[in-house]
């Protein structure tokens, strides 16, 4: 690679932290060869890897060099090493698709570069300074990466672990919802709609609660939905409502207190759960336990958000700072009295 400013890299590490901030926090990192870095289309993959894959006419391949003579006379050729090495230490995961916008942002970089080298702005107490201060803010960037690693080292005893000791998360069972609407369909020109929706509120809780002990006796949820909506004058019933089974896990119950028909046993009938939106009764089908390999991604997922969380936390700890806040006060917003006429 040609040698160029430092703050070309820390503003191409910028570049690439802006992209993973984009993507999923708890993405794995390819940490192998420069050859896999990202996802390669196959016209990339023929290229010689000593082929030049981007060339910058007019800028000198020593950046610290002065250009002299023609545009042409002067140029940077950067080769497929090269740059599949520079997006291994900066931004390994990134897409085919994205390649091409990295490459067009590093090159400007290194033609905007050259011209503050010929302008003599890397030189100075200001160029220091924001030297200084690129290094440190990299220094983080690269901290909060190597924590990133670190907590997506999960190893497998900790995933057993967790599997083990929080099995009831991972119980699937099958349950058919019958839904009882809260309110009747009252039309808009009633008389006294405010009563009649009192006494609506009253009719269908007693429905909710009467095809609860029907479900109780083995009736068919797609027949007592049907009454549910005719009880609430929801138009013509003629044709059943289909009522599917669907497969729920804890996470998955819409209400906190219907975590209770986790406990139930198959082919046994809740309770009827009412809730602000309605009336609710679940049926129990199949239930079992979800196998280890089928959930292990999600384990593995959970887990390295909390290492991350403890990492960042001992982080946190490691130092603190303090303010003078006289000095930091902020006057801006200070009210000032009119002058007395």
């Amino acid at each position: 690679m040609r040698s160029g400013a430092v703050l070309l890299l820390f503003g191409t590490l910028i570049w690439g932290q802006a992209q993973m901030e984009q993507s999923p926090s708890d993405a794995p990192r390819d940490t192998g060869a420069t050859e896999h870095a990202g996802a390669m289309s196959e016209n990339a993959t023929t290229i010689p890897t000593d082929a030049g894959v981007i060339t910058i006419n007019g800028v000198c391949g020593d950046s610290a060099t002065k250009k002299v003579g023609a545009p042409s006379e002067c140029k940077t050729v950067i080769t497929r090493t090269q740059f599949e090495t520079l997006l291994q230490l900066i931004q390994p995961n990134i897409s085919q698709g994205q390649r091409r916008n990295f490459a067009a942002g590093y090159a400007e970089t290194l033609i905007r570069a050259q011209q503050a080298h010929e302008m003599g702005l890397d030189r100075g107490p200001r160029f220091e300074a924001l030297m200084k201060q690129s290094r440190d803010e990299t220094l983080q960037f690269l901290l909060m990466q190597s924590l990133k690693d670190k907590a997506a080292q999960v190893p497998d005893k900790d995933i057993l672990q967790f599997y083990n000791d929080n099995r009831e998360t991972f119980v699937e069972i099958e349950l058919q919802e019958l839904y009882v609407p809260m309110v009747q369909a009252i039309p808009a020109a009633s008389q006294q709609v405010e009563k009649r929706l009192q006494d609506s509120i009253i009719a269908m809780k007693k429905t909710a609660d009467a095809l609860r002990t029907r479900a109780v006796a083995g009736e068919d949820f797609a027949q007592l939905q049907a009454e549910a909506y005719k009880a609430a004058d929801y138009g013509s019933t003629d044709a059943l409502p289909k009522v599917e089974i669907q497969k729920y896990r804890r996470r998955d119950l819409r209400f906190a207190d219907q975590v209770s028909v986790m406990d139930l046993k198959s082919g046994e009938v809740s309770r009827v759960f009412d809730e602000p939106n309605g009336h609710y009764i679940y049926k129990v089908g199949a239930k079992d336990v979800l196998p280890l390999e089928q959930v292990r991604d999600e384990i593995a997922k959970k887990l390295r958000g909390e290492r991350l969380r403890k990492y960042l936390q001992e982080v946190q700890q490691y130092a603190t700072a303090t303010f003078d806040e006289k000095y930091f006060a902020d006057t801006s917003t200070e009210s000032h009295e009119e002058p007395t006429q």
